[in-house]
């Protein structure tokens, strides 16, 4: 933890920034706050927020673009999230905190899982850009770990809706997120990437609500994992490639992208069928 006026991020240019640029941040923060919260519906939002969060200091701010030449950190580069997914995402949190138990000791582990998963970085203690549980949008913006805030929100939003959609969730709890419209639409049945195994919701509550210390039938994975080395302007932590994944898959996998494991998996069933084990 550092200011980040500190004289060794000078040579770090998209993370550095002076006293009075810092200042300019707060200024132009507090100047959209306090135009956002003229709006009743937003006052909403951040009380939300403060009730609901997944981090300390939660709040709806993100950088609008990911700068790797200059300062990242700088006035007009700043933009409060008053928006339908900030919305929904904070009002998901709230109604799965408000069921009854078990559903929410199923989600408050589940959340668990999400939060490390979704907004801190790996442990990465190779290459020029180590981090280790940082929140993704404070590591330098050339990593692949790093993340704008939003395309997190994207992230713990697409493993939650999973979940309502995997088989035998249930109906009662469905139709009350359906009312309040939190849910997106979403293929059916949910499967694991890899193994292509449907994932049943009572699996999920048995392995929450009875664990086995060491061992997880449940896990979250990017399907094409993200890697030490890059192109640095390519994005890999968002939505599009994340899912959750059965132990099997997870063990299979490893550090192979999706479609290097199926093309294994294929090889491997050809061979067994070549052998007479099929």
């Amino acid at each position: 933890m550092s200011v980040r006026w500190d004289p060794y991020l000078a040579n770090d240019t998209p993370r550095f920034a002076t006293y009075q640029d810092c200042l300019n941040i707060f200024n132009e923060i507090w100047s959209q706050l306090a135009e956002a919260l003229e709006d009743e519906e937003n006052r909403r939002l951040l009380s939300l927020f403060r009730a609901h969060n997944q981090l300390p200091y939660e709040i709806p701010v993100d950088y609008i673009v990911r700068k790797m030449d200059g300062s990242i950190h700088s006035a007009d580069n700043i933009s409060c999230l008053f928006d339908d997914l900030s919305l929904r995402l904070v009002k998901m949190r709230g109604l799965l905190k408000e069921q009854p138990a078990p559903y929410t000791a199923v989600f408050k582990a589940a959340y668990s899982k999400i939060k490390v998963k979704t907004y801190l970085t790996d442990r990465v203690q190779t290459g020029e850009y180590q981090t280790n549980h940082e929140k993704r949008w404070e590591v330098h913006p050339a990593s692949v770990q790093f993340s704008l805030r939003r395309t997190c929100f994207e992230v713990e939003q697409t493993l939650i809706n999973q979940i309502f959609h995997f088989e035998g969730f249930p109906a009662d709890l469905y139709e009350i997120l359906e009312a309040e419209g939190v849910l997106l639409p979403q293929e059916k049945p949910i499967r694991c990437p890899i193994t292509m195994e449907i994932l049943y919701f009572d699996d999920l509550e048995q392995e929450i609500l009875n664990p086995i210390h060491g061992k997880a039938r449940f896990h979250i994975g990017h399907l094409d994992p993200l890697k030490a080395e890059g192109d640095p302007t390519k994005i890999d932590h968002q939505s599009n490639n994340i899912s959750w994944i059965t132990e099997d898959g997870n063990r299979i996998q490893g550090s192979l992208s999706l479609e290097q494991v199926r093309t294994l998996l294929k090889r491997i069933s050809d061979n067994y069928k070549q052998v007479g084990l099929s």
